[in-house]
Protein backbone atom coordinates (compact mmCIF):
# COMPACT_ATOMS: atom_id res chain seq x y z
CA UNK A 1 0.00 0.00 0.00
CA UNK A 2 3.05 2.43 0.40
CA UNK A 3 3.30 4.88 -2.70
CA UNK A 4 -0.62 4.95 -3.26
CA UNK A 5 -2.82 7.91 -2.69
CA UNK A 6 -5.44 7.65 -0.48
CA UNK A 7 -7.68 7.07 -3.30
CA UNK A 8 -6.45 4.11 -4.41
CA UNK A 9 -5.97 2.57 -0.76
CA UNK A 10 -9.44 3.30 0.26
CA UNK A 11 -10.60 1.26 -3.10
CA UNK A 12 -8.29 -1.52 -2.59
CA UNK A 13 -9.53 -1.76 0.86
CA UNK A 14 -13.02 -1.14 0.29
CA UNK A 15 -12.63 -4.36 -2.77
CA UNK A 16 -11.12 -6.32 -0.64
CA UNK A 17 -14.05 -5.60 2.40
CA UNK A 18 -16.63 -6.65 0.04
CA UNK A 19 -15.99 -9.55 -1.62
CA UNK A 20 -14.80 -11.26 2.32
CA UNK A 21 -18.47 -10.17 2.98
CA UNK A 22 -19.75 -11.68 -0.51
CA UNK A 23 -17.60 -14.90 0.64
CA UNK A 24 -18.90 -14.81 3.93
CA UNK A 25 -22.51 -14.27 2.56
CA UNK A 26 -22.06 -16.96 0.33
CA UNK A 27 -20.91 -19.44 3.06
CA UNK A 28 -23.72 -18.64 5.15
CA UNK A 29 -26.06 -19.45 2.43
CA UNK A 30 -24.26 -22.71 1.45
CA UNK A 31 -24.42 -23.55 5.47
CA UNK A 32 -28.08 -23.07 5.41
CA UNK A 33 -28.04 -24.99 2.44
CA UNK A 34 -26.94 -27.84 3.62
CA UNK A 35 -29.05 -28.06 6.71
CA UNK A 36 -32.17 -27.36 4.26
CA UNK A 37 -31.25 -30.48 2.19
CA UNK A 38 -30.53 -32.62 5.29
CA UNK A 39 -33.91 -31.97 6.47
CA UNK A 40 -35.66 -32.41 3.01
CA UNK A 41 -33.51 -35.64 2.66
CA UNK A 42 -35.30 -36.97 6.40
CA UNK A 43 -38.77 -35.60 4.82
CA UNK A 44 -37.99 -38.01 1.53
CA UNK A 45 -36.84 -40.88 3.22
CA UNK A 46 -40.08 -40.66 5.44
CA UNK A 47 -41.98 -40.25 2.44
CA UNK A 48 -40.54 -42.68 0.71
CA UNK A 49 -41.50 -45.31 3.15
CA UNK A 50 -44.66 -44.35 4.14
CA UNK A 51 -47.96 -46.19 2.41
CA UNK A 52 -45.41 -48.33 0.60
CA UNK A 53 -47.14 -51.52 -0.64
CA UNK A 54 -43.61 -53.37 -0.62
CA UNK A 55 -44.93 -56.93 -2.59
CA UNK A 56 -46.17 -55.04 -5.26
CA UNK A 57 -42.92 -53.02 -5.67
CA UNK A 58 -41.20 -56.54 -4.97
CA UNK A 59 -42.95 -57.82 -7.99
CA UNK A 60 -42.66 -54.45 -10.17
CA UNK A 61 -39.20 -55.07 -9.66
CA UNK A 62 -38.42 -58.30 -10.24
CA UNK A 63 -40.70 -57.97 -13.51
CA UNK A 64 -38.21 -55.23 -15.10
CA UNK A 65 -35.11 -57.38 -13.74
CA UNK A 66 -36.24 -60.17 -15.15
CA UNK A 67 -37.89 -58.61 -18.68
CA UNK A 68 -34.50 -57.08 -19.10
CA UNK A 69 -32.42 -60.51 -18.49
CA UNK A 70 -34.42 -62.26 -20.69
CA UNK A 71 -34.46 -59.47 -23.45
CA UNK A 72 -30.27 -59.47 -23.25
CA UNK A 73 -30.65 -63.33 -23.60
CA UNK A 74 -32.72 -63.68 -26.20
CA UNK A 75 -30.18 -60.89 -28.04
CA UNK A 76 -27.27 -63.61 -27.75
CA UNK A 77 -29.63 -65.93 -29.51
CA UNK A 78 -31.46 -64.37 -31.81
CA UNK A 79 -30.88 -60.97 -34.08
CA UNK A 80 -31.68 -57.61 -32.38
CA UNK A 81 -34.83 -57.15 -34.71
CA UNK A 82 -36.30 -60.38 -34.03
CA UNK A 83 -35.75 -59.91 -30.41
CA UNK A 84 -36.73 -55.98 -29.94
CA UNK A 85 -39.90 -56.72 -32.70
CA UNK A 86 -41.56 -59.84 -30.45
CA UNK A 87 -40.47 -57.95 -27.00
CA UNK A 88 -42.86 -54.99 -28.52
CA UNK A 89 -46.07 -57.15 -27.05
CA UNK A 90 -45.32 -55.29 -23.86
CA UNK A 91 -48.18 -52.37 -24.67
CA UNK A 92 -50.72 -55.59 -25.78
CA UNK A 93 -49.89 -57.08 -21.99
CA UNK A 94 -50.62 -53.32 -20.69
CA UNK A 95 -54.22 -53.61 -22.89
CA UNK A 96 -54.84 -56.97 -21.56
CA UNK A 97 -54.03 -56.34 -17.89
CA UNK A 98 -55.61 -52.88 -17.07
CA UNK A 99 -59.05 -54.32 -17.15
CA UNK A 100 -58.16 -56.86 -13.93
CA UNK A 101 -55.06 -54.81 -12.69
CA UNK A 102 -56.31 -51.67 -12.95
CA UNK A 103 -60.01 -51.98 -13.08
CA UNK A 104 -60.38 -50.19 -16.88
CA UNK A 105 -62.84 -50.73 -19.19
CA UNK A 106 -61.72 -52.18 -23.01
CA UNK A 107 -63.80 -51.75 -25.69
CA UNK A 108 -64.02 -54.06 -28.63
CA UNK A 109 -61.76 -51.84 -30.61
CA UNK A 110 -59.12 -52.19 -28.55
CA UNK A 111 -59.57 -56.36 -27.33
CA UNK A 112 -59.79 -56.70 -31.50
CA UNK A 113 -56.61 -54.57 -31.28
CA UNK A 114 -54.49 -56.64 -28.76
CA UNK A 115 -56.04 -59.99 -30.49
CA UNK A 116 -54.35 -58.56 -34.12
CA UNK A 117 -50.94 -57.88 -32.36
CA UNK A 118 -50.54 -61.06 -30.24
CA UNK A 119 -51.35 -62.92 -33.85
CA UNK A 120 -48.55 -60.65 -35.20
CA UNK A 121 -46.30 -62.33 -32.06
CA UNK A 122 -47.23 -65.47 -33.09
CA UNK A 123 -45.91 -65.02 -36.46
CA UNK A 124 -42.55 -63.26 -35.20
CA UNK A 125 -42.40 -66.48 -33.47
CA UNK A 126 -42.55 -68.00 -36.78
CA UNK A 127 -44.59 -71.42 -35.92
CA UNK A 128 -42.48 -73.61 -37.35
CA UNK A 129 -39.90 -71.96 -35.18
CA UNK A 130 -37.27 -71.59 -37.77
CA UNK A 131 -34.55 -70.75 -35.67
CA UNK A 132 -33.51 -70.37 -32.37
CA UNK A 133 -36.79 -71.23 -30.62
CA UNK A 134 -35.88 -70.58 -27.03
CA UNK A 135 -34.32 -66.89 -28.23
CA UNK A 136 -37.94 -65.87 -29.73
CA UNK A 137 -39.72 -67.30 -26.28
CA UNK A 138 -37.36 -65.43 -24.15
CA UNK A 139 -38.27 -62.47 -26.66
CA UNK A 140 -41.65 -63.10 -25.95
CA UNK A 141 -40.97 -63.27 -21.93
CA UNK A 142 -39.34 -60.68 -21.76
CA UNK A 143 -42.41 -58.59 -23.11
CA UNK A 144 -44.91 -60.28 -20.69
CA UNK A 145 -42.14 -58.74 -17.60
CA UNK A 146 -41.86 -55.40 -19.49
CA UNK A 147 -45.71 -55.04 -19.97
CA UNK A 148 -46.45 -56.61 -16.51
CA UNK A 149 -43.91 -53.81 -15.14
CA UNK A 150 -45.66 -51.11 -17.08
CA UNK A 151 -48.81 -52.12 -15.78
CA UNK A 152 -47.55 -51.89 -12.17
CA UNK A 153 -45.75 -48.27 -12.58
CA UNK A 154 -49.59 -47.11 -13.21
CA UNK A 155 -51.25 -48.87 -10.30
CA UNK A 156 -48.53 -47.60 -7.84
CA UNK A 157 -47.65 -44.20 -9.48
CA UNK A 158 -49.59 -42.85 -6.24
CA UNK A 159 -48.49 -45.63 -3.59
CA UNK A 160 -45.77 -43.83 -2.06
CA UNK A 161 -42.90 -41.16 -3.33
CA UNK A 162 -41.45 -41.14 -6.67
CA UNK A 163 -38.04 -42.20 -4.81
CA UNK A 164 -39.65 -45.30 -3.54
CA UNK A 165 -40.20 -46.52 -7.27
CA UNK A 166 -37.13 -45.50 -8.73
CA UNK A 167 -35.64 -47.35 -5.60
CA UNK A 168 -37.08 -50.73 -5.15
CA UNK A 169 -36.26 -52.03 -8.52
CA UNK A 170 -32.82 -50.51 -8.59
CA UNK A 171 -32.35 -52.69 -5.19
CA UNK A 172 -33.70 -55.59 -6.06
CA UNK A 173 -31.82 -55.56 -9.45
CA UNK A 174 -28.44 -55.22 -7.64
CA UNK A 175 -29.17 -57.65 -5.28
CA UNK A 176 -30.91 -59.96 -7.84
CA UNK A 177 -27.65 -59.54 -10.70
CA UNK A 178 -24.65 -59.43 -8.10
CA UNK A 179 -24.70 -63.18 -7.09
CA UNK A 180 -23.73 -64.32 -11.13
CA UNK A 181 -21.22 -61.21 -11.70
CA UNK A 182 -18.24 -63.43 -10.24
CA UNK A 183 -18.90 -66.39 -12.61
CA UNK A 184 -20.03 -64.39 -15.76
CA UNK A 185 -17.69 -61.03 -15.17
CA UNK A 186 -14.96 -60.39 -18.02
CA UNK A 187 -12.73 -57.32 -17.77
CA UNK A 188 -13.56 -54.90 -19.98
CA UNK A 189 -11.77 -54.69 -23.82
Amino acid sequence: LAGMDDWHVSARRFSIDTVMKKIRVMFDQRTSMVQQLKNQQGRLIERATANLLPMEQIARGFSVVMGLGLFYWSVMRIPLADATAVSFISPLVVAALSPVVLGEKIGFHRWSAVVVGFMGAIILLRPGFEGDSLGYITAFGSGLCIGFFFTTNRKLAHAGAPFASIVYPAYLGAVIISPFIPFKWTPPR
